[in-house]
């Protein structure tokens, strides 16, 4: 379940490419439903592809004032993205990767929240 006291603010970034779904619409549904209050969750819609997941949340995130960004994702996409936001953004994003062994560790405890994604379905 979520922890208030370890996440003030989360962007969830994605695009309906690969299906009629906003992926960023349905993260935040799932964000909620483990319990991350709705005022806390923002959904970026425009990105198609990783690097502007990171570009289009880096400019909302600095939109809403947020005096600190991370991204949190795997270990490829974090590779993947990390030139960019160097090199191409020069932004001060920090990259939290997803650690494997520490979510092996928390899987007996992980739930698998229901959430209705047909409120979220786009023609």
């Amino acid at each position: 379940m979520y922890d208030k006291g370890i996440t003030k603010n989360v962007i969830y970034s994605g695009s309906a490419v690969y299906s009629p779904y906003y992926e960023a619409e349905i993260m935040a549904l799932y964000a909620q439903t483990i319990g991350i209050p709705k005022e806390n969750i923002f959904a970026e819609t425009k990105a198609e592809h990783s690097t502007e997941n990171v570009y289009y949340s880096y400019k909302k995130a600095k939109n809403l004032g947020f005096e600190k960004i991370a991204l949190a994702t795997d270990p490829f996409q974090s590779k993947m993205v990390k030139s960019f936001i160097t090199k191409k953004m020069k932004a001060p994003i920090a990259i939290i990767p997803m650690v494997y062994d520490s979510l092996k560790t928390i899987e007996s405890i992980m739930i698998d929240p229901q959430i209705d994604a047909q409120i979220l379905f786009q023609l």
